[in-house]
């Protein structure tokens, strides 16, 4: 069975806004990385309490969702400053030189 997470479209809305995914946002996971957590988390589920795993799906959710706008903030934070950078400098107004 595969899942689809509510927040997993991110990436593509992002690279629909932004036309491209930054590398930096951008992390593949590899089989054996995905192993080790799956591993662990069948571990974890296997010696909870019946009782606490809905607590368990929630704080992953909660954790998840965290980090999901965490990564759209500092990218939208990343484009302000990209713009600023590529504005040119504004030349009306300057200031007036003082005598000596």
């Amino acid at each position: 069975m595969k899942l689809v997470m509510p927040w997993s479209g991110w990436f593509n809305k992002q690279a629909k806004k932004r036309r491209k995914v930054e590398p930096w946002v951008l992390a593949d996971v590899s089989m054996e990385e995905e192993l080790h957590v799956e591993i662990f988390l069948r571990h974890v589920v296997n010696t909870l309490d019946p009782d606490d795993i809905g607590d368990l799906i929630s704080a992953f959710a909660k954790e998840n969702f965290r980090l999901t706008k965490i990564i759209n903030q500092a990218g939208d934070h990343i484009d302000k400053l990209n713009l600023k950078s590529s504005s040119p400098k504004s030349t009306h107004n300057p200031l007036p030189k003082l005598p000596h």
